[in-house]
This record gives structure tokens, sequence and C-alpha cells, in this order.
């Protein structure tokens, strides 16, 4: 009974190797999803926590035999549920001729059908096994993809050679897509799509990965990709591969001779000293909060830059209506909504008392403030 009361409290949604077992469960609309989770955790928990455990009858019996395997029945598994049988069909055609035409197409739509699954399983299979390795090697390939988007932000930032600042942006916004659709899949997966249930489902995977910094990064980035280069729009993604990259080499090359010999007083100058100003504080590597509040000011800031532009030739008013409707995205998100919050509120204080003192500009604060609030929290 102890290990069934340890089966009942086991925290399943805070272990990272379920949530990656769970990412590859595909379970056909129609079917009763909590059995057939109950099930899969059963079978989990068994293999990867307490190999001991034995199920109950009551435990074992929640779920049926039939149900699927992950990454495996999908689309073909529905199919076959709502498909009539050849026999069938071919019963309720008189004419001999129509009854054999009928089972050939339907044999060519099972074939085809089934050949699809086929190919869906093997590339999923080939991700899964691409993407679910061990703890150290995600951040091993993340550490890697961090310093790639430092490198390009160097490259793109620098005043010498204007051809190469600009293809290290299209490089910059190319590698930031690629790394944070990867933390995004890390997180939440890919959406399950199926026939029958393709917004559900595509609405049921944004809710899980919509408000992370992850996914609104990607988006960023696919934002500004076809765009003339901002470079103001690169900082806060570069701020936070600074972060990560530091953090990783602080607790992985502790050992390394040239990390003791140049990394780790580098590391302690950087968090010891406030130097680089001009380079916005890189002592924030050491100091989460303040890179997170300079990401905010950041991403505020490009908006305003983007609507002093379209004074410019440089004017992009689709772009600038984007932006905008992603601050807002930003403001409500959980993973930024409070330093938005603490820059906005700077912004108000500095500036709040010189437009309320003009009413045609105290009147558009207003009703721009109503519209940017309007959004709601999700």
């Amino acid at each position: 009974m102890g290990s069934e009361a340890s089966f009942r409290d086991y925290d399943f949604t805070s272990d990272d190797r379920w949530n990656r077992y769970r990412a590859g469960i595909e379970i056909p609309p129609g079917r009763d999803e909590e059995a057939i989770l109950h099930k899969y955790k059963l079978k989990w928990y068994q293999r990867e926590v307490d190999p001991s455990y034995a199920p109950t009858g009551t435990s074992a019996a929640t779920s049926s035999p039939s149900d699927p395997k992950p990454y495996s029945s999908g689309t073909a598994g529905s199919q076959d549920h709502h498909a009539p049988p050849a026999a069938a069909t071919a019963s309720n055609q008189s004419p001999p001729d129509d009854s054999s035409s009928g089972a050939n197409a339907e044999s060519s739509t099972a074939r085809a059908a089934h050949a699809t699954a086929g190919f869906r399983d093997k590339v999923s299979g080939y991700l899964k096994r691409s993407f679910s390795q061990t703890s150290q090697s995600i951040q091993t390939v993340l550490f890697c993809m961090h310093l790639t988007l430092v490198l390009l932000a160097v490259l793109h930032l620098q005043p010498l050679n204007r051809k190469l600042s600009q293809i290290a942006w299209v490089y910059f916004l190319q590698t930031s897509l690629l790394t944070h659709g990867y933390k995004v899949y890390l997180k939440g997966g890919f959406p399950r799509f199926s026939r029958s249930a393709f917004l559900a489902t595509l609405q049921s995977w944004l809710q899980r990965v919509g408000g992370t910094t992850d996914f609104q990064y990607l988006m960023l980035s696919a934002m500004f990709l076809p765009q003339q280069s901002v470079s103001l729009v690169i900082v806060p993604i570069t701020i936070l591969a600074v972060y990560h990259a530091f953090a990783y080499c602080a607790k992985t090359f502790t050992s390394n001779a040239l990390w003791q010999k140049y990394g780790v007083r580098a590391h302690s100058f950087l968090a010891a000293h406030q130097v680089c100003h001009v380079l916005l504080h890189l002592h924030i590597v050491m100091q989460e909060r303040d890179a997170l509040m300079y990401n905010a000011a950041a991403e505020i800031g490009t908006g305003f830059l983007l609507t002093v532009m379209l004074a410019t030739q440089r004017r992009a008013i689709v772009l600038t209506i984007l932006h905008w409707n992603w601050l807002r995205m930003r403001y409500f998100s959980p993973d930024a909504a409070a330093y938005h919050s603490m820059v906005w509120g700077i912004i108000d204080q500095k500036v709040g008392p010189y437009i309320r003192q003009v009413s045609f500009l105290n009147t558009a604060l207003r009703f721009g403030q109503r519209w940017f609030l309007s959004m709601g929290r999700p």
C-alpha cells in the first residue's frame, strides 16, 4: 500500500522526464484521455521511478488494452475507428463493378493513410531520439546556440563593415528562431494535429506555450527576420544568451584550466564591478532580475523606436502594429509581466507629469492605455 500511496502522491507535472514522455503520447479524439494517461503513468512510474511497484487491480483496470501508443496510432488509428469495413461498403453497392472499384478506392485510401502515418511515425521517432537526450546534452546544445547568438550579435553591432553587419543580422534571427523553437519543444512538445480536431489541438498547444518568453521571442524573431536591421531588437535576446552562456560555463567548466585562468576572473569581475555601462551593464550575468529588467526596457524601447521611424523612409506600419500587439502579450505574460509593469511605471514617473500638462497628449495617452490594457490577462 505504501507504493500505491507513493504513486498517487508523485508529482508528475514537475518531472521533466515524464513531460518529455507525455509529449510523445497521442490520444485520438473521443477516447477517455484520463484513463489512457493513467495507464501510461503506471507504466512510466514502474519503469523510471519504482521498478518494484506492482499496480493493484483497481489501478491497472483504469484503461483498456486498446489504448494508443506514443507517436504510433494518431491519424491511422482514428481513421480505422471511423471508416466502415470494406465488406460492408461492398455489400451496400449493387453493381459489381461499382462495388469492386469502391473497395479498391477504399483500400488505396487506407494504404495512403497507413503510409502517411508510417512516415510521420518515422519523423516523430527521429525527432524524439534527437531531442530527448540527457539533461547534460540538452544544456550543451543550448550553450552552443547561446554562444552563437552572442558572436552573431557582436558581428552585427561592429561598425566597420555594414555588409557583414546585415548578414549577421539575418543569421542572428535565424539562429534565434532555431534556439527558441527548440526551447518551446522542450517545454511543450510538438502540437499533435488531427483532421477532426485541428483547431482544438492547436489551441490547446498554444495555451501551453503561448505565454512563455521562448515562444514570444520566437514570434519576435519571425516578425523582424524579413525587415531591415533594427539593432535594439537583438538586445534582449543577446542579454539572455550571455546570461545563460556564463551560467553554463560557471557550472560545467569549474575544473577547466582556461576557465580557471580567465573565465572565473572575468565572471567574478563582472559580478563585483558595475563596469561596461556602455554595453548595457554586462555584469547582469550574475543578476537575473536586472537582466530581465533590461530586456523589458529594450523590448519597449523597440516599440517607441518603430513608432518614431514611421516619420522616416524606413517606416514599417504593419511591423509597428505587430510589435505593439506583441508588447501587450509580453505585458500579460507570466514570465515578463512583473518586469514590464516596472518599466512602464518608471516611464510614467519620468514622462507622465509632462504629458498630463498638455491636454491633447493626455487624451491620446488615456486612449493608448485603454487599448493596451484591453487585451486583459489570459
